[in-house]
């Protein structure tokens, strides 16, 4: 190392290289280990080849890390050369607490940008301002270009905000206001899988051009390991490159435990992503998606895939989203929802589609597949779709009351919504829904149609026939309006 800082240190208006051939893993330009009120601010720190780190702090108490450029490192990707080395690096083995790291310039082609909690041990981080870019170093010298490495270089994540959650984990981290581009991974990448999860608030970033390594399931614009108290809000995802059969999106929510704490996403922009917009997998539970512009997604702009078999996963609400797609004709909300059974809700969203002509399950601003009976679509303005609602599967019974499809408006589709059975019982009430040059209705999709266009009548219904039903499950005091009466 270059320096090894004592108590009360500050290394201020630096120039500092680490020596050619000094490149092994983990060599850095500032070092500090079990010290009080380290300053490192205004350097200039070009670290190894190696996986070595410009600044590299552990078991540490009130540092602050500003305004230094960063660069000129570069990782191998091989085993033994310091995978968990960054540009700037926590690494607490015990309680530390009290950081602030602002203002830097994060440019090498090192395995990360920024590590602020590598080991959950540290504690009261505020990550703020900086730009975290991946540049080619052989371009970063004096009179270089300083240009950006081609497709995220080796670089997996920009800010990776954890890795390891102790037992005892009590870490508190605000990540804001910074830029994350070109990476491999993410722009910001949040893990949390121990008993008690990390506080974290990720707000105000913008994160462009990440998940450039196609199939990697830890991929996103921002990456959620979900355990609970997470807010991500007011950020922008741009060009997301991730693959959408990896399950992943420009925010990407992923949970190891089916937590009951809720989770927020509110209020970003996620721009142009080649795979998901908001993808939402595993056993995550209770999300809230609120009020996010979402644009230009090739695939689903909101994506459900639970676990198979766990009952327990669901509960989400999808509220607000202002959804245009603009080139494919994939499913805008494709809950794929396996087993679960708690009730995910989705409401006042406005989602427009990109065609209505061609003829496929995908092509619809909702699609459901497994237990439609725990979705509720309501409130919802929906045009240019094939379909407005699509469910996969046939509903069985008798009355189904727990499914909700109510009050949504159907503009421009060629059929509202399917909602089919396996027979002519089942009777799926569709309440004051506005069908604006809607070809069709309700669908069976190939089956029996279960949904009824109907008015609620307190515990009753009133639908409108030419005659009598002789198929469906009705209640007594349930009407038949004649649509043909005559005086």
């Amino acid at each position: 190392d270059i320096f090894i800082l004592g108590d009360n240190c500050t290394v201020e208006n630096c120039r500092l290289k680490v020596a050619d051939g000094n490149d092994t893993a983990f060599i850095n330009c500032v070092y500090g280990d079990g010290v009080v009120n380290p300053t490192i601010r205004n350097n200039f720190l070009n670290s190894s080849g190696a996986g070595g780190c410009g600044v590299q702090l552990r078991n540490t108490f009130n540092s602050t890390i500003t305004n230094n450029t960063i660069y000129g490192g570069k990782w191998s990707g091989g085993t033994g050369t310091g995978a968990t080395a960054a540009d700037i690096l926590f690494y607490s083995t015990v309680a530390s607490s009290r950081h602030v790291i602002s203002g830097n310039y994060c440019l090498s082609n090192n395995s990360q940008g920024i590590i602020s909690d590598a080991l959950g041990r540290d504690s009261e981080l505020i990550v703020t301002g900086n730009i975290c870019v991946t540049l080619d170093p052989a371009t970063c010298i004096e009179g270089g270009a300083w240009s950006e490495v081609a497709t995220g270089g080796i670089r997996r994540h920009g800010i990776l905000t954890g890795y390891n959650d102790p037992a005892d984990n009590t870490s508190t981290v605000i990540v804001s206001n910074n830029i994350c581009k070109n990476t491999r991974w993410t722009g910001i990448y949040n893990q949390a899988t121990g008993a008690v999860a990390r506080k974290i608030i990720i707000s105000n970033n913008i994160c462009i051009d990440n998940g450039y390594e196609s199939g990697n399931t830890l991929a996103g614009g921002i990456y959620i390991s979900k355990s609970g108290n997470e807010q991500v809000i007011g950020n922008t995802v741009f060009n997301f490159k991730g693959s959408a059969a990896s399950n992943v999106g420009g925010i990407t929510v992923n949970g190891a435990t089916a937590s009951a704490i809720k989770t927020i996403i509110k209020d970003n922009y996620i721009i142009d992503s080649l795979a998901h917009g908001v993808a939402i997998s595993t056993n995550a539970t209770g999300v809230v998606v609120d009020n996010n512009t979402i644009t230009g997604s090739v695939f689903s702009d909101i994506y459900w895939s639970a676990n198979a078999g766990n009952s327990a996963l669901g509960g989400h609400t999808i509220c607000r989203n202002d959804i245009t797609r603009v080139n494919t004709d994939e499913a805008s909300i494709n809950l794929i929802s396996q087993s679960s059974t708690n009730l995910t809700k989705v409401y006042e969203n406005t989602i427009k589609g990109f065609n209505k002509a061609t003829v496929a399950d995908t092509n619809a601003a909702l699609r459901t597949t497994a237990l439609s009976s725990a979705v509720n679509f309501c409130d919802n303005f929906v045009e240019n779709f094939y379909y407005g609602v699509y469910n996969s599967n046939f509903f069985t019974g008798t009355r189904i009351t727990n499914a909700r499809f109510d009050r949504n408006t159907f503009k421009d589709c060629e059929k509202g919504m399917a909602i089919g059975a396996t027979t002519n019982v089942p009777t799926v009430p569709v309440f004051d829904n506005v069908f604006e040059n809607v070809t069709t209705k309700i669908d069976g999709r190939g089956g029996f149609i279960a949904g009824q266009v109907a008015i609620k009548l307190d515990d009753n219904v009133q639908v409108f026939r030419t005659a009598a039903p002789t198929t469906g499950s009705w209640l007594a005091g349930d009407r038949a309006y004649n649509t043909a009466s005559v005086v």
